[in-house]
């Protein structure tokens, strides 16, 4: 045991050395976590979805065989939630093992957009958010919350009478939801605490689990759950005063959530998706406008807030990456491997951690040789001066077992500085 802190002890240096642009005794290795330990040893991301202890003995399996200095996202990938997941009857989400669902067994789950905010709706979602929200939004994305749409309407005439409001709440259908939305949360906290638990036990064996907080930037929230991609970037042109309304607002939510998460969570990461912010989604006059302005007060508050920005950009950001260096030191930023990471290196490297860069695709298709390869060609590019952590550009549910080991193997032995 007194090893193993000393373990953790030596890994949280080497991580903090490098989120502080300094050269650790090695390159630490974070392993995002998806479907493989589940795969690997035999098992489905179906079946860890409805049982959790799968999920909890593959997860320990791998850390066991493999030993990443660093583990995160094992809680976000539904495990232990299938019956929950079932309950809520989403109209957005497809997950492994769903009856009638389309989602390959050893996959992760899949969202599908869904134009949530009709075209016709803008006054309304405008003048009335949370009734938008009561009547409209949220019965949309849940079948669970249907009966919320036909709940009694402000806009219909104050209600005075408390007995009346009651009524309200009291119909079968009201009560069969509630019930249900009970039965659904105590599912969530028996997982969340389990996952609590199972972070506790990597901790106890060396491997550190930072990943603790999450916020989301308004214009994220408002194409992935409002709009939909297509109709969210026309609205870039069409409906500018939606946008920057819903932004700003939100913006005050996100804030207050991060300060609330570094409460709770001092000194971890607070991961921000970046999933409409690419080269290819809008230009750098949009970018400015609608998106960095937010992200980077985000960024912010977080560092305020006694937490680690851990910002995931998904796509090419190789025309955002000016942007990206006018940060607080401390902030990491993980990058998929359509972004030049020598590029990245040379524009934030004095300003900001960068990690990622690895293609997953490799591990999947490729050869022990060109894996290892790539990895020592990344390492060759993003060591030099540290302010690095090793990741593959995302996680990955299915890999030759051959390539991850050839992988770790590499990282450990030209990993050293």
């Amino acid at each position: 045991m007194e090893q193993n802190k000393e373990l953790y002890e030596k890994r949280q240096k080497r991580l903090q050395d490098a989120v502080d642009l300094k050269e650790p005794d090695m390159v630490p290795f974070n392993y995002l976590v998806q479907g493989f330990p589940v795969n690997d040893l035999g098992h489905t991301m179906a079946e860890a979805i409805y049982d959790l202890d799968i999920a909890k003995k593959c997860v320990l399996g791998f850390a066991a065989q493999y030993d990443p200095d660093i583990m995160v996202l094992q809680n976000e990938n539904y495990w232990g939630m299938g019956k929950a997941l079932e309950l809520m009857q989403s109209t957005r989400l497809d997950w492994a093992g769903k009856p009638g669902g389309k989602n390959k067994d050893t996959y992760i789950h899949q969202i599908h957009e869904i134009t949530t905010l009709k075209d016709e709706e803008f006054d309304y979602f405008n003048n009335d958010f949370t009734g938008w929200m009561m009547h409209c939004g949220l019965p949309r994305v849940s079948r669970l919350l249907d009966p919320l749409a036909s709940i009694y309407s402000f806009e219909d005439g104050p209600a005075y009478d408390i007995q009346y409001l009651i009524s309200e709440f009291s119909t079968p259908e009201f009560k069969k939801m509630m019930k249900t939305i009970w039965e659904i949360d105590d599912i969530c906290k028996s997982v969340k605490k389990e996952l609590a638990d199972l972070d506790d036990e990597l901790n106890a064996r060396g491997c550190l689990t930072p990943m603790k907080a999450c916020a989301w930037v308004p214009f994220d929230c408002y194409g992935a759950y409002l709009r939909g991609t297509e109709d969210a970037m026309v609205d870039l042109y069409e409906n500018e005063e939606t946008i920057l309304r819903f932004c700003d607002r939100d913006l005050e939510a996100q804030l207050a959530l991060i300060r609330a998460q570094g409460l709770q969570f001092p000194g971890k990461w607070c991961v921000f998706y970046l999933t409409k912010a690419s080269d290819q989604f809008m230009g750098a006059e949009h970018f400015q406008k609608y998106y960095w302005r937010y992200l980077q007060r985000m960024i912010e508050e977080t560092v305020q807030s006694g937490m680690v920005p851990y910002v995931y950009t998904e796509g090419a950001f190789n025309n955002r990456l000016e942007f990206l260096k006018d940060v607080p030191k401390g902030t990491i930023y993980h990058f998929e491997s359509m972004v030049d990471m020598e590029n990245a290196k040379r524009i934030l490297g004095r300003d900001a951690c960068i990690a990622g860069g690895f293609p997953i695709a490799e591990l999947l298709f490729g050869t022990r040789e060109s894996v290892i390869d790539t990895a020592k060609r990344l390492l060759d590019t993003c060591m030099p001066g540290g302010g690095y952590i090793f990741e593959a550009e995302a996680g990955f549910d299915e890999a030759k077992r051959e390539n991850v080991e050839a992988l770790f193997e590499t990282i450990r032995q030209f990993g050293v500085y």
